[in-house]
């Protein structure tokens, strides 16, 4: 996961750069403009989780068996 700030619209934008498509119609939105309501940042989830604002019982998908990071889906 990745943001940019997108200085046409004047907003954050949330990406997922890894990602194989650009648009799924399935899921509703494209993997270069992620919906805030459905995926955090590790940091968000950290705080969070952290925080107690976040249920520990979230969705973690690991990207590869050896990486560490995870992306994490509300």
């Amino acid at each position: 996961m990745n943001e940019y700030w997108d200085f046409g619209e004047s907003r954050w934008v949330l990406a997922d750069v890894d990602g194989y498509y650009e648009y799924e119609p399935r899921f509703g939105y494209s993997q270069f403009d992620l919906p805030r309501r459905k995926f955090v940042t590790a940091s968000e989830a950290w705080l969070g989780l952290r925080k107690g604002v976040l249920h520990k019982k979230l969705d973690f998908f690991r990207t590869t068996r050896w990486k560490a990071s995870a992306s994490i889906c509300l």
